[in-house]
C-alpha cells in the first residue's frame, strides 16, 4: 500500500509497505479520506518524531473485521487515541491525560491507503458515520477537541466570546458557540479567514493587527501567536476564561499579569483532544452542520506535499482534506 512519510513540511515522501495484517479484536479499516490539521505541520512539534507517517482524521470502510462489534462494509469515524475508562484520570473526565489515550494510535498513520485498529482503538474509537460524506466526517476529531474546550470553559447562553484564530478550529468554536446563543467575535490578521468567520455567522470580526478594545466572558486561543496571546489581556473581563486551544513552541515564553486575574478572578484553562463524550456529540452535531463547505482544498494521497504547503501559508484556505 502507499503511504506519506513525513521527513519535515516540504519533505513528505510516497512510499510503499505491506497492508498491517491484524489480530483478534481488531478492524482494517480501507482510508477514504484524512485531514490536514494545523498540528500537522507545527515543525517543532513533529520533527523529533521523523520520519513519520501523520494523520489523525482519517475515516473510512471497514475491509476486514476480528471484532464482533464491526462488520466488513461499515463506513466509520475512528479515533486515533483512545482512554481506558478506568484510571483514575478517566474516571474523573480528563480522559485526554490517560495513559492509554497518549499511547495509542492508528497503524501506521491516516495518510496511508490502509490503517489497522488495535483492539483498543476498536474497542473504544469507532464510531458508525451518520449520512455525510467522507470529507465531511474528517472534521469530526476537530470538532470534538473544540466540543471539550467549551464544556471545560463552561461556555453558555448569552456570554461574550472571542476567538483569536479564525482558522478550522476558530470557526468551529464560533459555530458551536452560535448554536448555543453567545455572542462571537472573530479576530484574525488574515482578511480572508474573517470573511469565512462572517459567512458562517459570526457577530463581529475585527482584524487582530488593531487594538482589540473589546471585553468577553470567555477568550479562545486558536494561535500560537504571542502576539496574539498578548492581545487577550486587554479583552478579558471580571471573572472571564482564558483558554489555551493552541499553545506556542516551548521556546517562547509569555508575561501574565498575574496581579489582574488574582483581582478579577480570571481563569487561565488548556483544552487538548477530546474524550469519548465529546466524540459522541460531535456525532450527533455533524449532519446539522454545513461542514462540507468549510473544506477549500481536496489533495489526493500523491499530492499531499502540496496539501502541507497549502496548510502551512495559512493564506487562503480553510480545511485540506487528502483523499483516497
Amino acid at each position: 500500500m502507499k503511504v506519506a512519510v513525513y521527513y519535515s513540511n516540504k519533505d513528505i515522501r510516497i512510499e510503499e509497505m505491506e497492508i498491517p495484517k491484524i489480530s483478534d479484536g481488531e478492524v482494517l479499516m480501507r482510508t477514504k479520506a484524512c485531514g490536514i490539521c494545523g498540528s500537522d505541520v507545527l515543525e517543532w512539534y513533529r520533527r523529533d518524531k521523523a520520519p513519520v507517517i501523520l494523520g489523525h482524521e482519517a475515516v473510512g470502510e471497514i475491509v476486514e473485521s476480528r471484532s464482533s462489534d464491526y462488520k466488513i462494509g461499515q463506513r466509520i469515524f475512528a479515533s486515533h487515541h483512545v482512554p481506558c475508562n478506568k484510571c483514575y484520570y478517566c474516571l474523573e473526565g480528563y480522559h485526554t491525560a490517560c495513559s492509554l489515550l497518549r499511547r495509542t494510535n492508528y497503524d501506521p498513520g491516516g495518510f496511508s491507503e490502509y490503517i489497522r485498529l488495535s483492539r483498543e482503538n476498536a474497542e473504544f474509537g469507532i464510531y458508525p458515520l451518520p449520512d455525510i460524506s467522507y470529507e465531511s466526517a474528517t472534521l469530526i476529531e476537530a470538532l470534538g477537541c473544540v466540543i471539550r474546550a467549551q464544556r471545560l470553559a463552561g461556555l453558555k447562553m448569552g456570554q461574550r466570546l472571542i476567538v483569536f484564530g479564525c482558522g478550522v478550529s476558530g470557526l468551529l468554536h464560533i459555530i458551536l458557540a452560535k448554536k448555543k446563543g453567545v455572542y462571537t467575535i472573530g479576530v484574525d490578521i488574515n482578511e480572508y479567514k474573517l470573511n469565512f468567520a462572517k459567512k458562517f455567522g459570526c457577530d463581529l470580526v475585527l482584524n487582530g493587527n488593531r487594538d482589540i478594545n473589546t471585553l468577553a466572558d470567555c477568550i479562545v486561543l486558536c494561535t500560537g501567536s504571542p502576539q496574539a496571546i498578548e492581545k487577550t489581556f486587554s479583552c478579558l473581563d471580571k471573572g472571564s476564561v482564558l483558554v489555551f486551544f493552541a499553545v506556542p513552541s516551548p521556546d517562547i515564553r509569555i508575561n501574565f499579569p498575574i496581579t489582574r486575574f488574582w483581582r478579577n478572578e480570571v481563569k487561565i484553562i488548556t483544552s487538548y483532544g477530546a474524550g469519548p463524550k465529546d466524540l459522541d456529540e460531535a456525532l450527533r452535531l455533524v449532519e446539522k452542520m454545513d461542514l462540507e463547505s468549510m473544506i477549500t482544498h481536496r489533495f489526493p494521497l500523491e499530492k499531499i506535499q502540496d496539501g502541507f504547503l497549502v496548510v502551512e501559508r495559512q493564506d487562503e484556505s480553510m480545511k485540506a482534506v487528502v483523499t483516497l
